[in-house]
């Protein structure tokens, strides 16, 4: 598997530590080509399709986690009226 495969599992999955180094290595790598003049447009042109995607994911499972917090602090918040009450 390629590393954007990799990248792309890793984030599919949730493992955004696991993503992030990925893309570290990806970016030396990408950088190596670009300075010895082997990168292709193709290349380049992979790059972006892998960050727009790679944004797209991470906003959809942060915005996941944000209704998961804040269905948290609600059952939270109605739990102490009840208690409240009691």
């Amino acid at each position: 598997m390629t590393l954007a495969g990799q990248i792309r599992e890793s984030i599919a999955s949730g493992d955004f530590p696991r993503a992030s180094r990925q893309f570290d290595e990806y970016a030396r790598v990408l950088a190596a080509s670009i300075e010895s003049g082997a990168c292709t447009a193709e290349a380049m042109e992979e790059v972006g399709h892998l960050v727009r995607w790679s944004r797209q994911m991470v906003l959809a499972a942060r915005a996941h986690l944000e209704d998961q917090l804040q269905d948290l602090r609600t059952r939270t918040y109605i739990s102490g009226i009840y208690r409240a009450g009691e």
